[in-house]
């Protein structure tokens, strides 16, 4: 059984999935000192605090929890709505994949200021 295991381990790894695009990464650490800031921290659970409830799903009549914070407007559109709270949406897990699943940035949308 050891033998086994040990060839197992020394066997390559296979990625069968999609790498992630380098420039997504880049803009994938950028943001993370916003996640990491104070500012966004208190705002964030200011905003559970208030919305306990995933918005998305109080729309359609459904008690779901909150486990995110979704920016309606991303980073890459308009970086000077991040901290705002009209900007913040409460949502549960499966709906925060379904409106990052169907969000689509055009590159002229993209501001560079």
């Amino acid at each position: 059984m050891l033998n086994i295991l040990i060839i197992n381990l020394s066997m390559p790894t296979i990625n069968l999935g999609k790498s992630k695009p380098r420039d997504r990464t880049i803009a994938k650490d950028k943001y993370q000192s916003i996640y990491q800031s104070k500012t966004w921290r208190r705002l964030r659970q200011a905003k559970f605090a208030t919305n306990p409830l995933c918005e998305v799903c109080e729309a359609k009549g459904i008690v779901k929890q909150t486990d995110e914070i979704h920016h309606i407007v991303p980073f890459e559109i308009d970086m000077s709505l991040v901290y705002e709270w009209d900007n913040l949406l409460s949502v549960c897990i499966d709906c925060h994949k379904e409106l990052h699943k169907h969000l689509k940035i055009p590159t002229k949308a993209i501001k560079t200021t």
